[in-house]
């Protein structure tokens, strides 16, 4: 017969496990703090030094999708212009809100947003970082103990190719919290207003989809086109707000994981968005 272990051993279990959980959601915070007071401070610097320098100051905030597809360094020439991109994991503007102060008080000429940015915050991929917190907290230091990090600044983003049999078991678990999803969320009415304020002040908001590949495409637009189409309503394309989607490349072989881009993938996506980045810059 097994052994019953004593109640004051369940509750002393219990009591662990919660105060577990609220040192690693405390530690989780301060890491978004840290990191966003990180990301607001490069794009303070980018727009404030130097003003009057000629070219228009091109400001990308994204996901892990557009760390992928721009590598660093692979825009920092173009002509006309400076280009600075930050970027985070997951979906929804998370700690990147933090740059939207200093974007109202130093407005940039171009405003990217990727697409991720706009959905709404995965609770599932909370918890998945505050997990990576509490088994990083020890051994790093707080800005990059949860994976909330600057370094897409220098470094390449880590491409692990990843299966066929993996990335179907992505792709089923991406299209079953899609169909759980029964009544679609609401539109982040404050971003849209912040964003629609800085159009108000000359920035001109460029809504960036960045497409994965043709696997994930057809199982996921409905439902991401259902939700721009929504955006598009609440800050109809214009003067200022432009929706851009990537093309389709449908070669696999230019991705890691059936999202993210690899090298390939990005010198491809390269061609593409160069030419567009000039074209927004000369007016166009």
């Amino acid at each position: 017969m097994a052994k019953v272990l004593p109640l004051r051993v369940w509750l002393y279990s219990v009591v662990l496990v919660a105060a577990v959980m609220a040192v690693a959601a405390l530690y989780y915070r301060s890491a978004r703090q840290e990191a966003g007071a990180a990301a607001a401070g490069q794009v303070q610097r980018f727009l404030a030094d130097h003003p009057d320098r000629p070219g228009v100051r091109v400001v990308a905030l994204g996901s892990s999708l557009l760390w992928a597809a721009t590598p660093p360094g692979q825009y920092d020439k173009l002509e006309g212009m400076d280009w600075l991109r930050i970027t985070k994991s997951g979906s929804s503007m998370g700690y990147l809100h933090a740059v939207l102060d200093v974007l109202d008080r130093h407005p940039p000429g171009i405003l990217v947003i990727d697409t991720n940015l706009l959905l709404p915050t995965n609770p599932d991929f909370i918890l998945e970082e505050m997990r990576y917190a509490f088994a990083s907290m020890l051994k790093a230091p707080v800005a990059t103990a949860t994976g909330i990090r600057l370094n897409d600044q220098v470094t390449m983003f880590p491409c692990e190719v990843q299966t066929p049999a993996a990335i179907r078991k992505q792709l089923a678990g991406l299209v079953a919290q899609q169909n759980a999803t029964r009544t679609p969320p609401d539109i982040d009415t404050a971003l849209q207003a912040r964003l629609l304020q800085l159009t108000q002040r000359g920035v001109h908001i460029v809504v960036l989809e960045i497409r994965r590949s043709s696997q994930f495409e057809q199982a996921i637009t409905h439902e991401r086109q259902s939700w721009l189409q929504r955006w598009k309503a609440a800050m109809p394309p214009g003067p200022r707000v432009s929706y851009l989607a990537s093309p389709d490349y449908p070669e696999p072989d230019l991705y890691c994981d059936g999202r993210h881009m690899n090298a390939a993938g990005a010198r491809r996506f390269e061609t593409w968005w160069s030419a567009q980045l000039q074209s927004m810059a000369k007016g166009g």
